[in-house]
């Protein structure tokens, strides 16, 4: 829910389009080959530096990135690309440069993450993954109430019930 995805992208000068696109998701769910279909959160750089930011098929923000926002445009040359979710907000950044936050009444709380392009040659590089800090994970450790015990041989305690609860084979 509370993460952080990041991807180095590199548009090469063979791909036969005039304005390439790559893109990271967060929050995937589905199975679809349409990223904005599938996912919670989208955004897509062109090597023109057109940009667009989607929950899931709606287009939410749009703009143009310049060298003022780290983005270098045309091709052979890299760009990061980052797309952030804690809780409700959601931030796009391109080269660490914050290009649209987008606060979701009715957010997406979960999911993977996701990589796409156009039909084009893009490279990507250096995927990065993480938690945002000063945040709750949504979980840390699933837990049954048959687990009681870890899968050591010392069977130490995981699950304590109190009082109120009681639990029965």
């Amino acid at each position: 829910m509370n993460y952080t995805a990041s991807i180095d992208v590199m548009f090469e000068e063979n791909s036969g389009e005039d304005d390439p696109y790559a893109a990271i998701s967060i929050r995937q769910t589905g199975a679809s080959h349409h990223m904005t279909e599938s996912s919670g959160y989208t955004f897509a750089v062109s090597s023109c530096g057109e940009w667009k930011l989607y929950r899931k098929k709606e287009v939410k923000k749009t703009g143009l990135l310049t060298v003022e926002d780290g983005f270098h445009t045309g091709k052979n040359v890299w760009n990061t690309l980052c797309l952030s979710g804690e809780k409700n907000r959601i931030c796009a950044y391109v080269g660490g440069h914050l290009v649209a936050r987008y606060d979701d009444p009715e957010p997406v709380r979960a999911g993977r993450i996701g990589l796409g392009t156009s039909f084009s040659y893009v490279r990507f590089d250096n995927l990065k993954v993480k938690k945002n800090d000063q945040t709750v994970p949504y979980f840390t450790e699933l837990l049954d109430d048959f687990e009681i015990y870890d899968l050591t041989e010392n069977k130490n305690v995981k699950l304590r019930y109190n009082e109120k609860w009681t639990h029965q084979f």
